[in-house]
């Protein structure tokens, strides 16, 4: 019993340990007169923040759904008013999420240039100067980058971001409520149906993005901060 404790102690330990966030990294890896250490803490914040956002995402979505499914229930049918306000509840967190992931990954950007470090000013750093930068790349660090435009969710979200910029995103295809645009007259109860399904769709849809960034950038805070950190132990 007393091994049996002992080993399961060890294997929590090895655990503890090679789980190392950014924001973990000792503080002696980060150079002087840099921002390192307010930039590390605005990952943290941002990444809290993103987490929040996406469970609020995530139990919107699902009222949502149902709200929208049961208009066509006969034993419960919501109020439009009460169907309208929480969709734009969940619209209001998922464009609240997508300015979040960018924020979070102009902010990355900015703590590599700066604990590296790279030597760009800060209205230099790009993703165009960061994915082509030698230092970034001998570390071992271009990978993660290229994330935010390989990875199809990381990516939309991006874009997502750019069209609430410009004010893009509400177009032929969907309205502010994420209602699918048709030029088609619904008439049937089939036809209706369906349209509502595809209105469920875009909804669950961005739930599924916001999920699935959420997890990639827990990943990134993790794998990229030992590769960081094994880099500088190399390098001294």
């Amino acid at each position: 019993m007393v091994q049996k404790k002992k080993l399961v102690k060890h294997k929590k330990s090895i655990t503890k340990k090679n789980h190392l966030h950014l924001w973990d990294i000792p503080k002696k890896y980060f150079p002087r007169n840099t921002k390192s250490k307010e930039y590390v803490r605005d990952l943290l914040l941002i990444t809290n923040s993103l987490q929040y956002t996406n469970r609020n995402i995530q139990y919107s979505a699902q009222v949502s759904v149902f709200n929208i499914k049961s208009i066509n229930d006969l034993h419960f049918v919501p109020k439009p008013d009460d169907v309208f306000r929480e969709i734009e509840l969940f619209v209001y967190h998922y464009e609240n999420y997508c300015f979040r992931l960018y924020a979070y990954r102009e902010k990355l950007m900015q703590f590599i240039n700066a604990v590296l470090p790279v030597g760009y000013e800060d209205k230099e750093v790009r993703m165009r100067h960061i994915l082509i930068n030698p230092i970034v790349k001998q570390a071992g660090l271009i990978p993660y980058f290229e994330k935010f435009k390989t990875n199809a969710f990381l990516s939309n979200v991006i874009a997502d971001r750019a069209k609430l910029t410009h004010r893009l995103y509400y177009n032929k295809e969907f309205d502010r409520y994420l209602r699918p645009q048709t030029k088609k007259e619904i008439k049937s109860d089939t036809e209706f149906s369906n349209w509502c399904n595809e209105w469920k769709k875009e909804i669950l849809l961005r739930g599924q993005r916001t999920n699935k960034c959420t997890f990639i950038i827990d990943d990134i805070n993790n794998s990229l901060a030992k590769k960081l950190t094994d880099y500088k132990i190399n390098t001294k």
